[in-house]
């Protein structure tokens, strides 16, 4: 019979055919992960070696650009040019040349120096007025500009954060040089100039006082002598130069004092002392426990903590929101704005028979802003007498009857038209009780004071009344002169004509 497998047999002989089957699938899987491994670190080769290319790439552009790359173009500065003709009174250093610049104001006793930019808008409005200025004062001042912007020059090198165009220095021989602050017209120019050559005015008496008083806002007085102690004298010298810095019209005098007796007339009989005269009272100075010093500080400082006036002056600069910065303090201000009639000014100088220097004019327009002067005294009177060939002294108080006043300055700004040297000085009284001392108490009234007699003007029956063109003729018809001044025009034969009568002349 045929042999017979039992259940035990048959599942061995399964189990022994599904072993083999279990170890094939281990080995597929196996096989699957280490090509999966492959892939990966064949695609991280392949992106390595990407950057690789990319970097070695952009290192190649850079380092071709480079190699290869034109230098950038620099546009150069433009070449220096003269800011002042040729001709000019004043002398350009357009090349920034400051230590030539500097040689030549130390030659000098006083220089006005102008630091500019040539494309500076401001520097070319000044440079106009700056040489007008240099026209009037050229023999007395010297005049220079300097081009303080051209790159790589000296000026640019010491002087490379000016804030603003352009600087005004003035320069003595004995000083570091004065910041000029004003306005940066001619006009304002020469008077600041002027008071640069004669910072100090000496007093030889009391109506010397009284005068500077009566024409500035306040008068420092200063006792210095001039002995073994003119140091004293050369600090207050330098304190009234140095002031002109913060003051530009003079609105401050500066006075010494050199007599012991006057001095102590004055009240500055200490060693060294000085006394600011304002127009309500008198300060001054005093050394006490070694607090104050007789210094250019100390009194600087002293001075301008002190000054005060009734009415103050504001003059406009560029800068206008600054023009009220230090009155600006929160209480009330009342503001009044004038300004000088050019057009009258320029009609009346058109027909004037002066010359036609730009000294002669300036000397013209200080006549025609101040045509009267005030007396308060017999002193001012005097003092008048003492400058001017004649004195015109009219009487009209300002008050009802103040028409007067208006004819008798419109007289004194017509008769500019034929003295415009100031030959005649027209004065006007307010004060009755100085009226009647003088002579002229009725009103109105005038008296026209020569060097050997006056002369009155009448009002009888109607012959003479108080009107422009009687007053002008009265005038000029009483005038006369022990010598007379003769200017030269242009039309020279004219320069006698007034004269040539038939009698001799010697001139």
């Amino acid at each position: 019979m045929f042999p017979t497998v039992d259940s035990e047999d048959i599942s061995q002989v399964t189990s022994l055919k599904e072993k083999p089957s279990v170890s094939s699938d281990v080995r597929d899987s196996s096989e699957n992960s280490s090509d999966t491994q492959q892939n990966h670190n064949r695609d991280i080769t392949i992106n390595m070696l990407i950057k690789e290319m990319v970097f070695c790439i952009a290192l190649a552009l850079t380092t071709y650009g480079a190699l290869h790359n034109t230098p950038s173009k620099v546009s150069k500065h433009p070449q220096a040019m003269r800011f002042f003709n040729s001709g000019s009174v004043v002398t350009d250093w357009y090349r920034g040349q400051l230590g030539n610049a500097l040689a030549a104001v130390n030659l000098a006793d006083v220089s006005f120096i102008m630091y500019y930019a040539p494309w500076d808008a401001e520097s070319q409005f000044v440079r106009g007025e700056f040489e007008l200025a240099a026209n009037v004062l050229k023999d007395r001042v010297h005049f220079s500009a300097i081009n303080c912007w051209n790159p790589g020059s000296e000026c640019r090198l010491q002087h490379n954060k000016i804030p603003s165009w352009p600087i005004l220095m003035a320069y003595t021989v004995n000083s570091r040089g004065v910041l000029y602050k004003g306005p940066k017209d001619a006009h304002s120019m020469v008077n600041f100039l002027e008071l640069i050559m004669k910072p100090l005015v000496r007093i030889s008496s009391t109506e010397d006082l009284i005068h500077y008083l009566s024409i500035h806002d306040a008068v420092a007085v200063g006792y210095t002598p001039l002995s073994d102690t003119s140091r004293f004298y050369n600090t207050w010298y330098n304190v009234a130069l140095k002031s002109r810095e913060f003051d530009t019209v003079g609105e401050i005098c500066f006075a010494v004092v050199t007599s012991a007796d006057l001095a102590a007339d004055l009240g500055v009989g200490n060693l060294p002392n000085a006394r600011l005269m304002l127009w309500n009272e008198t300060k001054e100075f005093k050394i006490e426990n070694n607090n104050n010093t007789w210094n250019e500080s100390t009194l600087m400082h002293w001075v301008l903590e002190n000054f005060a006036q009734p009415v103050a002056r504001i003059i406009p600069l560029w800068k206008k929101s600054f023009n009220f910065e230090r009155y600006a303090d929160g209480s009330p201000m009342l503001i009044l704005l004038y300004t000088c009639t050019f057009l009258n000014i320029i009609n009346i100088f058109h027909h004037t028979s002066g010359p036609k220097d730009a000294h002669s004019m300036v000397n013209f327009l200080e006549l025609i802003m101040k045509p009267l002067v005030r007396i308060s005294s017999t002193e001012d009177l005097v003092h008048y007498l003492s400058i001017h060939d004649a004195v015109a002294v009219g009487y009209t108080p300002l008050s009802d009857t103040s028409r007067y006043y208006n004819t008798w300055y419109n007289v004194a700004l017509k008769s500019r038209e034929f003295d415009t040297v100031g030959e005649i000085c027209f004065a006007v009284v307010t004060s009755a009780d100085l009226a009647a001392d003088l002579g002229v108490g009725n009103l109105p009234n005038a008296r026209l004071m020569l060097w050997n007699e006056t002369k009155e003007f009448k009002i009888e029956n109607n012959n003479n009344t108080w009107n422009e063109s009687t007053l002008m003729h009265w005038v000029l018809e009483n005038f006369a002169q022990p010598v007379a001044r003769i200017i030269p025009l242009w039309k020279k034969s004219f320069n006698f004509e007034r004269y040539a009568d038939g009698s001799p002349m010697l001139i």
